[in-house]
């Protein structure tokens, strides 16, 4: 994963605007624990395209591993929002509930 973070950086200097990267090598980065870096990357993308329901629930993972609970839940509800659907960002909103109820 790391080779893989090094080309989606060298990809964005030469195109900054490639959002779908961008998404990319944020959840890439979020899996890798590297949680600042990867929020960090996935806020660009929700700045671009506010409608990114993915990344908000994964802008909501990054932000429960930072102690930023309530960023976490606004993140997750959009998500939902945005695809209601989205099993794994009601499955992620239900665990952050669980844990504040606790």
């Amino acid at each position: 994963l790391e080779m893989a973070v090094e080309h989606y950086y060298r990809g964005l200097a030469l195109n900054p605007h490639q959002m779908s990267a961008r998404y990319n090598l944020g959840v890439i980065l979020v899996d890798l624990q590297r949680w600042q870096e990867g929020l960090e990357q996935l806020m660009q993308v929700v700045e671009e395209r506010p409608d990114h329901g993915e990344a908000h629930n994964s802008l909501g993972v990054a932000h429960i591993h930072l102690q930023n609970l309530e960023q976490a839940t606004w993140h997750f509800e959009r998500a939902i929002a945005l695809k209601p659907g989205f099993e794994r960002a009601r499955n992620n909103l239900k665990a952050l509930r669980q844990q504040l109820d606790s």
